[in-house]
């Protein structure tokens, strides 16, 4: 029992303490600085009873391992909070001398880099910014951008320029992408858009740059060398990703093909890249040491080749890993690497597990925040897979000679693959609510050749490129690399046209997810166990999870955080009803694509019943196109021709029309109703004569949700007070919960408007910071003066409404899932609870 305790307690450590930095992470807000501190007393408690009670130490060890990791977390979490844009500075223009430290990342009418702070006016501006250059024009959402002339920016420039300062804000849905978090894991405290021309002062000589700065003007070096041979080439991002790590060159059409076929760890430098050049220069370096001589006696008396190659092939790493950006996956091979070789030159024998765990611990000291990045868990779950599998079959690893042992090798390792693949399907359905169904295949024939052909070619190409003398050899390298990933996407397009390429996996409960790993678990023992494969079953629970079950006359609607646009899903027992689609930002970039369809995804909707379309302005339909291309719609209702508008639409953007014939297309009237599953839907606006108004926000659907309980919800797209006091007239009834007209426009929400409506929510979709003042002051005071609870999406990120009988539930997403490095600001109205105790 003792031996076993000894095996196991350091790979429990570890896992105690990266599950102590998760919970940290957790925290709606840090404890008092001093609770920090305090916790070295329970340290040192352990430490009294380990050394007077030596039994103690298997529990207490891992105890006191997870106590030190809290306080770490947290006083680093504490420090980088400090680092906040003041309250007076938010959204106002600051003169702001910085040095560029990140990688600049330009699309054709934009400049983004990280830069560090030197001197601000006023003072008091985070150390670190992300900087946001954009071009003086702007073409509109539909036109293709304009190549801007920027001037060069790298690693290492000093300059100066107004920039209007913002803290970094982004939409809080469900299961959606939170930038918050991602921006506070960086390290970016503050965004910055260039305002007026910089001015470059000065570039750092190398010397007095910093390591990190040094290693991301290396990366630029070697970028600006490859960009001549690949800028021109269908798939020349993916040859920069590979070898320099810039994954923001691959093209937003190739990342959709990636995931689909399950591709993405392949695409940038991953752990098997890092560890296949390690593997590469050992070899290389064994054999060579092996048969140099100094003064008639071979090197390899005085070092053993081994304990060379394995020195060299570390430094090779960490080399290739600051090229690559040093991401969680590089971090974690490298450390894996370096147990392996320390413990190869200490003469100590370590199992893989106690390599994975010690460098899973060491990641999260060396970088807190690791642990909320998917790439940790996947990378680390992938790895976890592939020693279960090596441990599940490893005498078939012991190879016959000639023809016989590659065919075996590569049968072997191709079922690896396929394990796990399925292993990960959980995790890849938490993530991204997708799983590959072709990974398995698509994985058979990509990683041997991207592996070991194509990622040696792309690294050839990074080392030759800066010669000017070997231009034809580079040119050479940079076809034959470009041409075999060529040949290998043919196929790979063709798989992920089939329409069962990828299925949409819903957002399942965590029990869900705890029944996997313990299936999972079970099929990976030893042989011999009886129905060990059937603990495969264990992962269905979660993949086929559906949507939350709605009680019959109930429903629930989702007023999603898009920023400046209106989007709202309402759901009853069996069916679904999208009310306007959001934003469309750019050519390429719209709210339906990025918010939207991942968010009916997570919620496991395959199909909307209803499309309702409010008007024809693009803060409100501008990402309709791709939601009718992702999800199949039934019936389409608008108060404007959906022919004509999706035609033209698709016109411009160069794409066939979402439209299909199956869809029914109606125009919303006032009196069109229908009932479903014990809920009434009907059309309160616009009336014939409404339909005849040039003016879009004038026709707006208006949209009544009654449960059979008599709780209700009015939506209204961008009315007016005209359009209200018609509504007026004709005596429509009050609502519970209202998305108020024009989100909370002063041209809308009159006193008598909201007087009648007797609402107890009243709830604004609106962009934060959005320069139309949405919304206006007077209208939330106005609601507010009639006991009605007043909430903005831009403080509250997406609200929920569920009926429940003769009562209603309201949850606010910034509530629901509060951290502790959400700004201050935005918890204001973040409390639904708090929003209605002070309504009334």
């Amino acid at each position: 029992m003792r031996l076993l305790q000894r095996q196991f307690s350091g790979r429990i450590t570890a896992l105690a303490m990266v599950a102590a930095a998760v919970w940290v992470h957790t925290f709606s807000e840090l404890p008092a600085g001093w609770l920090w501190y305090s916790l070295w007393l329970w340290v040192v408690l352990g430490c009294v009873l380990c050394w007077r009670i030596p039994v103690f130490a298997y529990v207490l060890v891992p105890v006191m391992a997870a106590t030190l990791t809290v306080w770490w977390v947290g006083v680093a979490a504490e420090q980088r909070l400090v680092q906040a844009l003041p309250t007076a500075d938010e959204n106002r223009v600051s003169r702001v001398e910085f040095e560029v430290i990140g990688l600049p990342q330009q699309t054709p009418s934009s400049l983004h880099f990280t830069a560090r702070v030197r001197q601000s006016k006023p003072e008091g501006l985070p150390s670190t910014i992300q900087v946001s250059w954009s071009a003086a024009t702007w073409v509109g959402p539909y036109s293709q951008p304009v190549k801007a002339d920027f001037p060069t920016v790298s690693p290492g420039q000093v300059w100066q320029s107004n920039m209007l300062v913002k803290t970094p804000h982004g939409y809080q849905n469900e299961q959606g992408f939170d930038y918050e978090q991602y921006s506070f894991s960086h390290g970016i405290r503050a965004l910055g858009s260039v305002r007026g021309e910089p001015k470059l002062l000065f570039t750092l000589p190398w010397w007095q740059r910093s390591w990190s700065v040094m290693a991301q003007s290396l990366r630029y070096e070697l970028r600006k060398a490859m960009l001549p041979y690949v800028q021109s080439s269908r798939y020349g991002g993916v040859l920069l990703a590979l070898s320099v790590g810039d994954q923001n060159s691959i093209a937003s059409q190739d990342w959709l093909v990636f995931n689909r076929a399950g591709l993405t760890h392949l695409v940038s430098i991953s752990g098997s890249h890092v560890t296949l050049m390690a593997v590469f220069v050992a070899t290389v370096m064994s054999w060579c040491w092996r048969r140099l001589r100094y003064k008639q006696v071979a090197l390899a008396e005085y070092w053993p080749a081994q304990k060379i190659a394995a020195c060299v092939a570390l430094l090779v790493a960490a080399l290739y890993c600051t090229v690559a950006g040093w991401g969680v996956p590089a971090q974690r091979t490298f450390l894996m690497l370096a147990v392996v070789v320390g413990t190869r030159l200490a003469g100590v024998s370590w199992q893989p597990s106690q390599t994975l765990a010690l460098a899973a611990a060491l990641v999260v000291w060396l970088d807190p925040w690791a642990v909320v990045a998917s790439g940790f868990w996947l990378s680390f779950g992938a790895v976890t897979v592939l020693l279960l599998c090596y441990h599940w079959q490893g005498h078939a690893m012991q190879l016959k000679q000639g023809w016989s042992a590659l065919v075996s090798y590569v049968l072997q390792v191709s079922a690896w693959q396929v394990v796990i693949s399925v292993a990960l399907f959980p995790a890849l359905g938490w993530q991204f609510h997708e799983v590959s169904l072709i990974s398995p295949l698509s994985n058979a024939y990509a990683i041997p050749l991207i592996g070991m052909v194509i990622t040696p070619l792309s690294l050839l190409l990074m080392l030759v490129a800066p010669i000017a003398a070997f231009s034809a050899v580079t040119q050479g390298v940079a076809w034959l690399a470009h041409t075999l990933l060529e040949f290998m996407m043919r196929p790979t397009e063709w798989l992920c046209e089939l329409p069962a390429a990828s299925v949409a996996v819903a957002w399942a409960p965590w029990w869900t997810y705890g029944i996997a790993a313990l299936g999972m678990g079970y099929a990976f023992l030893p042989k011999g166990l009886p129905g060990r494969h059937w603990g495969w079953v264990g992962l269905l629970p979660c993949l086929l999870w559906g949507r939350e079950p709605i009680a019959e006359g109930e429903w629930r609607a989702d007023v999603l955080d898009i920023g400046q646009g209106g989007a709202v899903l309402v759901q009853t027992r069996h069916h679904a009803l999208l009310f306007d689609t959001g934003l469309r930002l750019s050519h390429q970039n719209d709210v339906g694509d990025r918010v939207i369809v991942p968010f009916l995804r997570a919620k496991g909707i395959t199909a909307l019943d209803w499309l309702v379309l409010s008007h024809d302005d693009l803060d409100h339909t501008g990402g309709a196109l791709n939601v009718l291309q992702a999800v199949p719609v039934r019936a389409l209702y608008t108060s404007f021709s959906a022919r004509a508008y999706f035609g033209r639409e698709a016109a411009l953007l160069g794409v066939a029309s979402p439209l299909l014939p199956t869809t029914s297309q109606q125009i919303c009237q006032q009196g069109m109703s229908w009932q479903v599953d014990g809920v009434q839907f009907s059309f309160e606006w616009p009336d014939a004569s409404a339909l005849r108004n040039k003016d879009s926000n004038a026709r707006s659907c208006v949209l009544s949700i009654r449960s059979a309980h008599g709780k209700s919800l009015l939506l209204t797209g961008d009315i007016g007070v005209a359009q209200e006091a018609a509504l007026l007239k004709r005596c429509i009834a009050p609502h519970d919960v209202v998305v108020v007209g024009h989100h909370g426009s002063r041209t809308s929400s009159s006193v008598q408007w909201v007087q009648s409506m007797q609402a107890t929510w009243a709830i604004a979709q609106a962009g934060w910071e959005n320069r139309f003042g949405h919304p206006h002051t007077d209208v939330v005071r106005r609601w507010q003066r009639f006991k009605t609870a007043f909430v903005r999406t831009d403080y509250a990120g997406a609200v929920r409404i569920l009926t429940q009988g003769s009562g209603m539930q309201v949850q606010c997403q910034r509530q629901v899932r509060a951290r502790y490095w959400q700004h201050p600001i935005f918890a204001l109205q973040a409390s639904c609870d708090q929003t209605l105790k002070e309504s009334q």
